[in-house]
């Protein structure tokens, strides 16, 4: 492009509307592995595992695959088809 900005002094602006309907939390813990702070010893009873890319991931609080199934139903039911995972 040319950068060119027609509208820089709008006082109008018309912003875009969001991109979802719904948002569900999931309550599930989890933070990288630190050798250094742990030397190999899980901060609490908690599991640690691998991830894809190698690094140890220690779970501090698991996931419940009850409530999230319930949950994803819930939003299937609606009609909703299609849903994003963010960190």
């Amino acid at each position: 492009g040319n950068q060119s900005r027609p509208h820089i002094f709008d006082l109008a602006i018309k912003k875009p509307g969001v991109l979802y309907d719904q948002v569900v939390e999931v309550n599930e813990r989890v933070r990288v592995w630190n050798t250094w702070d742990h030397e190999g010893k899980s901060s609490n009873s908690g599991d640690a595992v691998q991830g894809i890319t190698g690094e140890k991931v220690e779970i501090l609080e698991k996931l419940d695959h009850e409530v999230i199934k319930t949950q994803l139903k819930q939003i299937y039911d609606q009609g909703i088809r299609s849903i994003a995972v963010v960190f």
